[in-house]
């Protein structure tokens, strides 16, 4: 196989370059560098090499090495934006604040949706007290970010806006409907779009706050919807209201689960936002349903349906975008919390009235 005596036994700055990537996917970066070495020794205008032998002497500490290969790249072609933003990134590391600046500028200059360029001149902004400068990078970063589906970035990016911008102390003390209310108009009628934004600019106790609100309300939906329904109960209305925050609970606790056995990544909090949000749509149905006569089959069917499917796209979203789960991993899974919680929820109702 020519392409195995290639990576073993390498001739051609191409072959070398080929091994070096082989060996920076593996974190070798030592024997990287020493192929990207022969790379552009064999090809001494081979950008790609250069570009590459940079990024590993970033990773390794060596500024210096990094400022000679964007030298390098840039003299050879003076529009390639990656090597102004590693340039700004070691001018940065050594302490040279302005210069780096300048360097993510002229590499924004270049490429006007570079996020980590965007990103970096922002936190270096920060770094000098030019607050202003700071948030406008950080937003269009944070929007970048969110563009790619790099919602990770977006999250720490929009945290260090919130930094930014709102004196974290004072926080809005008290403004729990104002949050609700908020995340209500980001999240319920775009959740593939407003439910990131939402979740990003609280922090962990208002989210829990904020989810809790979601179960209290969903769970009052819950009990008017079944109230309008003209059905009969029996037991107290108190026990209605605790049979209504079993679909809220179980949402929380499916979710905390699956989560820690499939990814291992996030906490109670976020289970709580979630199982808030994805409850929502289920509870509106409810309190719909209450106003449609109980024999009305083929209204309330596909009512269920709409319910139903709009939580599932709630869910999706969230551990897509909160979680950052793949979209096969995210759609398993809001399957399974449907079909468990489905099962949890009727099954405790059905025991509880009985």
């Amino acid at each position: 196989n020519s392409t195995t005596v290639s990576k073993t036994f390498p001739k051609t700055a191409l072959d070398f370059y080929n091994r070096g990537l082989l060996r920076t996917q593996a974190k070798e970066y030592r024997q990287a560098i020493e192929d990207y070495n022969q790379a552009v020794k064999l090809n001494p205008r081979f950008v790609d090499a250069y570009l590459k032998r940079c990024e590993m002497r970033y990773k390794m500490g060596d500024n210096q090495g990094v400022l000679s290969d964007c030298l390098e790249v840039l003299n050879i072609d003076p529009t390639v934006a990656k090597a102004y933003y590693y340039q700004g990134r070691a001018r940065y590391s050594l302490g040279y604040g302005d210069p780096a600046i300048e360097s993510y500028s002229l590499a924004i200059a270049q490429d006007q949706n570079y996020p980590q360029a965007h990103y970096y001149r922002g936190i270096a902004h920060k770094e000098s007290q030019n607050a202003a400068a700071a948030v406008a990078d950080l937003t269009k970063a944070a929007d970048l970010f969110r563009q790619q589906r790099n919602y990770d970035a977006y999250r720490r990016t929009q945290k260090i806006v919130s930094e930014l911008t709102q004196n974290k102390k004072n926080f809005h003390q008290g403004s729990l409907v104002t949050d609700f209310f908020i995340t209500l108009g980001l999240s319920f009628f775009n959740p593939a779009g407003g439910l990131l934004p939402a979740y990003s600019r609280l922090e962990d106790r208002q989210l829990q706050l904020v989810g809790i609100a979601y179960g209290l309300i969903s769970c009052l939906l819950f009990v008017c919807g079944y109230l309008m329904s003209g059905l009969s109960f029996n037991s107290p209305v108190w026990q209605l209201f605790l049979l209504g925050l079993i679909p809220f609970f179980s949402f929380i606790f499916t979710g905390a689960i699956l989560r820690g056995l499939w990814h291992g990544k996030g906490n109670v909090t976020t289970d709580i936002f979630i199982g808030g949000v994805t409850i929502a749509p289920l509870a509106f149905t409810a309190v719909l349903i209450g106003f449609v006569p109980i024999t009305a089959l083929s209204l309330i069917i596909p009512l269920m349906f709409f319910g139903s499917a709009y939580s599932a796209m709630s869910l999706q979203a969230a551990y897509i975008q909160l979680l950052n789960l793949t979209e096969g991993k995210a759609s398993l899974t809001v399957a399974l919390m449907l079909l468990l919680n489905s099962f949890i929820s009727f099954t405790l109702v059905a025991g509880l009235t009985a």
